[in-house]
């Protein structure tokens, strides 16, 4: 019997460590193009992040989000939020030429940009690896020639599921949209 509590235990474990793997942002932009380019992302959830905090200085960032789906009895507010944003998708094409950013067309729907879209993805480096912010930038091409740039701030990202939080001037209170590959 011990035996059979000692196997769960280990079962169990691997898990928890297998369900974690991942969960975190990505090192770099080169990384973070090798996860989100090729795939079509689809919502599953939006949230409003509450806070951003770490226990120590140099280790990893811990996001608290309150996701929208959450609550069973939600806010008009919320609900609108929810049904407006449960329906983006975001492709960004695969470029075969990486060094030529015109090939880099994004396809970010739902989220009122105009249809000619580019991206392009950033990482600034602090004072260590868990002070490193990612971004992909999301260019809006107007007709006229004006762009825009939105900053999708990658707060976790793995081969199946990212989230990003959305810029201020696109979103209400700090908006957080939890993607999964399709």
């Amino acid at each position: 019997m011990k035996n059979y509590y000692s196997l769960s235990f280990v079962f169990f474990c691997a898990l928890v460590l297998s369900a974690c793997k991942g969960d975190g942002p990505p090192g770099s932009a080169e990384e973070a193009r090798e996860l989100l380019v090729g795939k079509k992302w689809g919502a599953k959830d939006a949230g409003l992040l509450e806070s951003s905090f770490r226990q120590n200085k140099g280790e990893p960032f811990i996001h608290t989000i309150q996701w929208l789906s959450a609550p069973k009895d939600m806010t008009p507010e919320s609900r609108d939020l929810l049904g407006k944003y449960s329906k983006v998708t975001l492709v960004l094409d695969e470029n075969k030429t990486p060094n030529d950013g015109s090939a880099n067309v994004a396809h970010l729907e739902g989220m009122g940009l105009q249809e000619k879209q580019g991206y392009y993805f950033t990482s600034t480096q602090e004072e260590n690896a868990n002070d490193r912010t990612v971004k992909v930038y999301v260019v809006s091409i107007y007709p006229d020639g004006t762009i825009e740039k939105f900053p999708f701030i990658i707060l976790q990202a793995s081969g199946k599921k990212i989230l990003l939080a959305a810029p201020p001037e696109m979103q209400p209170r700090n908006l957080v949209l939890a993607l999964e590959a399709q």
